[in-house]
């Protein structure tokens, strides 16, 4: 696959990075599908739909735009244009080299809903990219999940003005980072 790939790292503030938009989760969604299988833009409409759940349903027409620069910038091809026939496409050696510098791009607020599909994302495709970057990026979501369990332990200990059943789903948020913490320490433990 070449050298061009980025060496993911995580975000310590100390630089500006850029964070993922709406339009890099539809090219990551777009990128990924095809690279798995000669794929019409329906196909990846419902990868996405399937991997994010109902935390967001982006719109046909914002998908096709993403594919067509995805076309322009030669990081996806045609390989069918039967007329009547959705057009099928495949994700070339330079898509899936964006595909990596993508999924390097920082998601630094892990709770924010765009967040949680980027990551959703990110994990659906990781595999498609080399194996030293998918170490950077678990190690990237680690080190943003575990600045999220340190928040919400401030948030728990400053947090007197919540009732009873508030405190319970606080409870339950701070379960579930640490679970998440828990499951991305042994996906790092089992990567070679």
């Amino acid at each position: 696959m070449g050298t061009l790939f980025p060496v993911i790292t995580p975000s310590a503030g100390l630089w500006s990075r850029r964070s993922a938009t709406g339009s890099d989760l539809l090219a990551i969604a777009a990128l990924g599908t095809a690279a798995r299988h000669a794929a019409t833009c329906q196909d990846m409409r419902e990868a996405i739909e399937e991997i994010a759940g109902p935390l967001w349903a982006p719109t046909l027409d914002s998908l096709q735009s993403v594919i067509e620069r995805l076309l322009e910038r030669g990081q996806m091809r045609r390989t069918s244009d039967v007329p009547g026939l959705a057009a099928q496409h495949v994700t070339t050696h330079s898509g899936r080299e964006r595909l990596c510098r993508l999924l390097a791009l920082d998601t630094a607020h892990p709770s924010c809903l765009l967040a949680q599909v980027g990551t959703r994302l990110g994990m659906a495709f990781l595999d498609l990219i080399p194996q030293p970057r998918r170490r950077g990026y678990i190690e990237s979501s680690l080190y943003h999940c575990e600045l999220q369990v340190r928040e919400w332990r401030r948030r728990s200990a400053l947090c007197r003005a919540q009732g009873d059943l508030g405190r319970r789903w606080l409870a339950h948020e701070g379960q579930r980072l640490q679970q998440e913490q828990r499951l991305l320490r042994d996906m790092l433990a089992e990567l070679p």
